[in-house]
């Protein structure tokens, strides 16, 4: 018999909320300001599982990774604080924010390059929230296993909390919510010359803690 591994969470509540330019590092290499504020913007599920088989976009020549530190909420609340934001957190996994760069940048907003089949591998687990601490991991990437991306959690522009306190102001969260906590420096598009996925490429994001997260780019047929 065959067992087939499963993302911890296939399919989302609602789409996945996610952070743009959070990770100093990243705002580093694109030459950009750090932002006053948490930027946001949605993706679609379903989400792949570890080792799945992720085909390129028709629409992209420009394919790119981003590991990130995904949040899982596990209580619902609205206008949550210091105090009590991570009570509302079930536990954390690895996300791969896979990107269409030529499409994310060319319609002006992020939505439509982010979103396609196979956009969002998330797992391998959900590691338990059991502390009142925020994360301080070893998040990586790696391509063929050359490393590419290489920082720590606690290097998030705006941590944990900060997130949870913002986005619950109006916005009631609900269990099973995923948030994507932004992509550390080493991405594709930042490298020189820049170095986007093609066919055969194996994409292994990980952090400390949870695991790691392997995806496989293939062509369209």
């Amino acid at each position: 018999e065959q067992i087939e591994i499963l993302s911890p969470l296939p399919h989302p509540v609602r789409n996945i909320f996610c952070l743009g330019m959070n990770y100093r590092d990243h705002l580093a290499e694109l030459g950009a300001s750090a932002p006053l504020k948490p930027i946001y913007f949605t993706k679609t599920g379903p989400t792949t599982a570890d080792k799945a088989i992720v085909t390129i976009p028709g629409m992209t020549k420009q394919l790119d990774y981003e590991a990130e530190l995904a949040i899982v909420i596990g209580q619902s609340g609205k206008h949550l604080t210091r105090g009590n934001a991570l009570d509302h957190v079930f536990g954390y996994t690895v996300a791969n924010d896979l990107s269409a760069r030529d499409i994310q940048f060319e319609r002006g907003q992020w939505f439509f390059g982010k979103s396609f089949d196979g956009c969002c591998p998330l797992g391998p687990v959900i590691k338990l929230n059991t502390t009142d601490q925020e994360p301080d991991w070893l998040i990586q990437t790696t391509v063929n296993g050359q490393v590419r991306q290489q920082s720590r959690t606690s290097q998030l522009l705006f941590g944990i909390r900060d997130i949870l306190i913002d986005l619950s102001q109006d916005l009631t969260l609900l269990p099973g919510d995923i948030i994507l906590t932004g992509t550390p420096g080493g991405v594709g598009m930042g490298l020189k010359p820049p170095q986007y996925l093609k066919s055969g490429d194996v994409v292994v994001c990980s952090i400390e803690q949870i695991g790691q997260l392997e995806t496989r780019i293939i062509s369209q047929t």
